[in-house]
């Protein structure tokens, strides 16, 4: 079979006299149409995603060259390529001493993330993480690095393999950054916690999408300079060569097959933005010949992360806590980017309306009480216009309280009974909303029961003394109760 495979391939191959991307085939553009919504799951054009990668290349410019004035470097962009690319200080030894400094760094990396995990995330996989050089028999068929997810019985830990077969290539500014993606708080972080989540299909727990685990991981990167790493302003330096590497990418896959670039322009649209290694460059170009569309999925997938952490922090201002965000991104499994970006779509407000409530609100807000409405996983039916039939997705409302707080009066009580437990909303937000409901400690599968939610908020409102504001983060009318 493979001997049949072998032979078509290169029958193929004979038929070919130059690479071409998929425009010169039949149907080419429609194909690569659909690769773009396959691999980004969003619905853009190759030529608005072009543009949002020359953007985001020259953004990156500007941070580069901020670090270049730092560390004092003197010339243009490409010639501090050029120097990143030989400078000493950026490889290790190429030996089993230099390969032992590389695992011994990157546990440390990894130690010193567990250690301020809880300030940024509420739940974390019980599977632990080890990191590993990739073994000698398979150096030369593997790439630079990659997470192999724990075993389902939890027998097995995350896997952060390093492809240490050659330690001249081993850039230490790059790779810094790169453990924060195959690690933590990157692929471990969110595949782990996936394959451990109750209630989610199998699918859920061990499928993927491009877009969204490789989003997640480019994302974590950054995250991990938020979290006070990348000291070195050199290792940031690494960060963002990682980073314009994928938005790079948007610019040249997009570009081979919609604009009809050659390989020789994109090869040289790599070397002029990055300062990666030409023969990377050439393995990374020819990768996008043969598989169209795939390379789009890392940045798109960071890029809709942003935006949705953009909105939440708009809605919420002070109320915002890293913590819940990330649980809304990773807390549902791997999900498509659009329906990633109908999750959170809403925050709840509350505003006392007597003055002497306010107090008692306040010791709520204390007491980290939160209430969420929250977009979970849906099946794609069609939809329509707000408010009409299938426009809307389900929902989830939320309201959390992390510790108990002995100031709450009865009425707030009461509000935590009724709307503590509300698990889920499904129907038409703007007009009926039901909920599935659970009651007490129980979990809703084994306790639950239906509701319309409108009346309940009035009621909870009314009770409390309290104006109960829906505010929507995609624009849509607010709900007063």
């Amino acid at each position: 079979g493979f001997d049949t495979l072998v032979g078509e391939l290169r029958r193929l191959q004979a038929t070919q006299t130059e690479n071409l991307g998929v425009w010169s085939l039949p149907g080419g553009e429609a194909f690569y149409a659909n690769r773009v919504r396959n691999q980004t799951t969003l619905d853009l054009s190759a030529e608005e995603i072009h543009q949002i990668g020359l953007d985001d290349v020259a953004r990156i410019h500007g941070v580069m060259e901020g670090i270049m004035q730092a560390v004092g470097f003197e010339g243009d962009l490409q010639d501090f390529f050029a120097f990143v690319r030989t400078d000493p200080n950026n490889f290790y030894e190429d030996s089993d001493a230099g390969r032992a400094v590389f695992l011994a760094e990157a546990e440390q990396q990894i130690t010193a993330i567990f250690e301020v995990a809880d300030q940024y995330f509420n739940h974390l996989p019980r599977a632990g993480l080890e990191v590993r050089r990739v073994e000698p028999w398979r150096e030369n068929s593997t790439s630079i690095a990659f997470y192999d997810s724990p075993s389902q019985d939890g027998s097995r830990p995350g896997i952060y393999y390093a492809n240490l077969a050659d330690m001249k290539s081993v850039q230490k500014y790059v790779f810094t950054a790169i453990t924060y993606h195959e690690g933590v708080p990157g692929h471990h972080f969110q595949i782990a916690l996936a394959q451990e989540m109750a209630g989610l299909p199998l699918f859920r727990k061990f499928g993927g999408y491009g877009a969204y685990v490789e989003g997640w991981a480019l994302y974590a990167e950054r995250l991990a300079r938020e979290m006070g790493f990348y000291q070195d302003p050199m290792r940031d330096f690494g960060r963002l060569q990682d980073e314009i590497w994928r938005s790079v990418r948007l610019v040249t896959d997009t570009g081979i097959h919609s604009k009809r670039w050659t390989r020789q322009q994109a090869i040289d649209y790599f070397m002029v933005n990055t300062p990666i290694s030409e023969g990377d460059i050439i393995t990374e170009v020819e990768r996008y010949f043969v598989n169209p569309g795939q390379a789009l999925s890392y940045k798109m997938g960071m890029t809709q992360i942003l935006v949705l952490r953009d909105r939440a922090e708009a809605a919420l201002g002070d109320q915002f806590d890293i913590r819940d965000f990330h649980d809304a991104v990773i807390g549902s499994g791997a999900l498509p980017l659009l329906v990633l970006l109908r999750k959170d779509v809403a925050v709840v407000r509350l505003v006392a309306l007597q003055p002497t409530l306010r107090g008692e609100l306040e010791s709520l807000r204390r007491a980290s009480v939160r209430l969420h409405l929250r977009h979970v996983f849906f099946l794609p039916w069609a939809r329509g216009p707000v408010g009409g039939p299938g426009s809307a997705p389900p929902l989830c409302l939320r309201f959390q309280r992390r510790h108990h707080h002995r100031h709450l009066a009865p009425l707030e009580t009461r509000i935590l009974l009724h709307l503590g437990q509300i698990l889920e909303i499904v129907g038409h937000p703007f007009e009926h909303l039901t909920a599935q409901l659970g009651m007490g400690h129980l979990p809703a599968t084994e306790h639950h029961g239906q509701l319309d939610l409108v009346p309940l908020l009035q009621e909870a409102a009314r009770v409390a003394q309290l104006e109960i504001v829906i505010v929507f983060l995609d624009a849509g009318p607010e709900l007063h109760f």
